[in-house]
Parts: structure tokens; sequence; C-alpha cells
């Protein structure tokens, strides 16, 4: 069973007892591992929320960062205050240069992933996609990650910037197919689906959960109905 916690959003309001904040974070908890996708803008958003399951950078075993934009690196003092040799995965694309730039990454804590066209495994059923690049807001080098259940697959992103359509269409070149009910989560930013793309995803497609940075929740809302749900910081779901 794996569990997911929004941490760090701001697209719906927040579940009793926690806190919005600019930018996104996730808390994977899968195979006795927690894994943090992204960590917002703001440290104290994400202490606090941290807080409220009774948590904090002790107990985080691995960060995953999408990309170097402010609103998703710039809480990670938030963990290695208290967690100060936790792994922290970037693609190797990550000190390129671009318009808008977050952290600068420790070097000892740096984990780089190549740009390689093979799997890379994060933890057991953890996999980072490739780096893919958008010209989005000047430029920008994005990487996602994938996540194999026993009976489920999940793609969770950050913005989106180089389009929701190319990661899904990279699972090709990372040997993972959807044969399996399919969840997403996460900034969506401008992208928004053809019909006839939206109909094909559709079929094996589960949930969808526009987060962060999405512009188009109506149109995701028409085209995948129930299927397409909000999610408020604070809410856990657990797959399968």
């Amino acid at each position: 069973m794996m569990k997911l916690t929004l941490l760090v959003d701001d697209f719906v309001e927040a579940e009793p007892g926690f806190q919005t904040g600019y930018g996104f974070s996730m808390l994977i908890e899968l195979n006795e591992k927690k894994v943090l996708f992204d960590t917002a803008t703001h440290p104290d958003d994400l202490s606090y929320n941290l807080n409220q399951i009774n948590m904090s950078g002790n107990n985080i075993d691995a960060i995953f960062l999408s990309h170097n934009h402010n609103d998703h690196t710039n809480g990670l003092p938030a963990i290695l205050k208290d967690n100060n040799d936790v792994d922290i995965y970037i693609h190797k694309d990550w000190n390129k240069r671009h318009t808008f730039k977050g952290m600068k990454i420790p070097k000892k804590n740096a984990k780089i992933l190549d740009k390689g066209r093979q799997l890379k495994e994060i933890d057991k059923q953890i996999y980072a996609s490739n780096s893919l690049h958008s010209f989005d807001y000047g430029s920008i080098y994005e990487h996602a990650l994938w996540i194999r259940t026993e009976k489920n697959i999940i793609l969770i992103t950050g913005c989106c910037h180089p389009g929701l359509d190319d990661f899904i269409n990279d699972l090709s070149n990372l040997e993972i197919s959807i044969d399996r009910p399919l969840t997403i989560v996460g900034g969506f930013h401008g992208f928004k689906f053809k019909n006839a793309r939206a109909e094909e995803v559709n079929k094996n497609l589960k949930n969808i959960y526009p987060c962060h940075c999405t512009s188009h929740f109506r149109k995701f809302k028409k085209q995948f109905g129930h299927k397409c749900e909000t999610w408020g910081v604070g809410r856990s779901i657990e797959i399968r």
C-alpha cells in the first residue's frame, strides 16, 4: 500500500488544521520509506504541515526535486535543518542556465540522475522520468516521478513545463507500460489535452488531480468528468 499526502499547495483550500502555501510538495510513503517530492517555496509552510502529521525533516528518507524553480526548491531548509545528510535527487541539467532559478543544492546531498534514455530507479517501485526541456519561462529542464504499485501506476509532476503529454509519452523510453490504472497528480501549468488525446488517456485513467499552477482545470473536468478531482493540503490518499 502506498500513501500520498499533499503537504504544500495553493490550488484549493487546505484540510482543517493545515495551511496552504505557494508551490508544491507531496509526501510519498511506500515500502517503509518516505520520499518528498518537491519542497514548495517557504520552509515554514512545509515544517508546519509536516508537524500536523507528526513528522519533521528527520522522517524524510529522500527528496526528489522536479525542476529548479523556487516554488519547488526553496522549502528545502525545512528538511535540511533536521536532516542535513538527506539524499536529494536532481537531473543532470539542473544547473544549466535558465531564467528563473531556485536553490543551489549542497554537493554532499545531490544525487544526480543522468539524461540517458533509460529507467532510473530512485527506490523500489519509484522511478524518475528523463529530463525534458521546455522554453516555458525562458528555458527550463524538468523531470517527473513514476510509481508502480501492485495494482496501479502513478505519475507525479511538478509544473509540467515541457507538457504533461511529453511525460506520458516518455514512458516508452523508460520501458514502463501503462498496463494498470493510471493516476496523475501535480501541477500542469498551461497544458491541456486535445480531445482525441484525452479520450485515449481516459481509457486507462483512474484519477487526475490538478494542483498548484494548473490553468485549465475546467477543461480537464470536462474531458475526464468524475475522474478529475481537486486535492487539498493535508489530504492523504492510499493506493494499492
